[in-house]
């Protein structure tokens, strides 16, 4: 197969993938050392010209197809590890209810405390996980102090 140069690869992708990451012999977690994206999940090149999450292509090169609309979701919830004994597959609801009964949720459960906080230009209180991500940039007085 051509990698994304155009030059031809005599290692198969699955040996290309097994270069990239070291094993955790105290968590046994595979952690990928190759590239890394924004939001802390390992990325690899699949085929010439598609990027994929290295856990999900762990998942489809050591266990098979992931069905259309689901996740890969990880059991350790270590973002860089692609061990396919760590990872499984459900639905978007299903690895929320996963984050929140490991009690890894910031926001959302019914009965907690959302923290609010007031914006330092125009006085408007919002919740802090809203106020930081939305008003802060959109404050109309923020230019005027």
């Amino acid at each position: 197969m051509a990698n994304y140069r155009g030059r031809v690869s005599v290692e198969t992708t699955e040996q290309r993938f097994n270069k990239k990451y070291i094993i955790n012999e105290v968590t046994d977690c595979w952690e990928w050392t190759a590239a890394i994206n924004n939001i802390g999940y390992g990325m690899f090149r699949w085929g010439p010209r598609k990027m994929r999450t290295a856990h999900r292509a762990s998942y489809e090169l050591f266990t098979g197809p992931i069905p259309t609309g689901l996740s890969v979701c990880h059991t350790c919830d270590n973002p860089i590890c692609v061990n396919p004994k760590h990872l499984w597959v459900g639905t978007i609801k299903d690895n929320y209810d996963d984050m929140v009964s490991k009690g890894r949720a910031k926001v959302g459960l019914k009965g907690c405390k959302l923290f609010v906080d007031t914006c330092i230009h125009c006085g408007v209180e919002m919740r802090m996980n809203l106020l930081a991500r939305w008003h802060n940039d959109k404050c109309k007085h923020k230019h005027k102090v």
